[in-house]
């Protein structure tokens, strides 16, 4: 029996649907980068007192886009068994997750549908997994 993920994602929580079947489970992945903008604005604080602590914007930059890796490390590993994958959300973190996706010419095999949505609650993200591959079903791209 195929395993069918959607993922609605954008930068601070990612909404992971599996369908086996009829039967749905769903997990989050939260990130919260607004901490490491915060520390940035307290380093920048403190430099107004001594110029030996302030780090590097560019510094704080890298550091961002290894917990964005990680993030999307985390999200790939959680549909790694997914037979095909569907991938939606507000803001480009889905194109970036894809991006991370293509890295593996197996993953990106799997990637089925990239879709821009707005914010949905989860009833609403179900839903639409459901209805994506539903639609799939009767269309026969199979």
């Amino acid at each position: 029996m195929d395993i069918h993920a959607g993922i609605w994602v954008d930068r601070t929580k990612a909404l992971i649907v599996m369908f086996v079947g009829e039967e749905a489970s769903v997990s989050c992945i939260e990130f919260n980068i607004s901490q490491y903008f915060r520390s940035y604005k307290a380093q920048q604080l403190l430099s107004l007192y001594d110029n030996q602590s302030l780090i590097p914007e560019s510094r704080i930059d890298e550091q961002i886009r290894k917990r964005m890796h990680k993030y999307y490390k985390r999200i790939i590993n959680d549909v790694e068994y997914a037979d095909q994958v569907f991938i939606f959300g507000p803001d480009e973190t889905r194109l970036e997750l894809k991006k991370a996706m293509s890295k593996s010419k197996e993953r990106l095999a799997k990637i089925v549908g990239v879709e821009k949505a707005d914010q949905m609650s989860e009833r609403q993200i179900i839903a639409k997994v459901k209805s994506f591959y539903n639609h799939k079903v009767l269309k026969g791209i199979y």
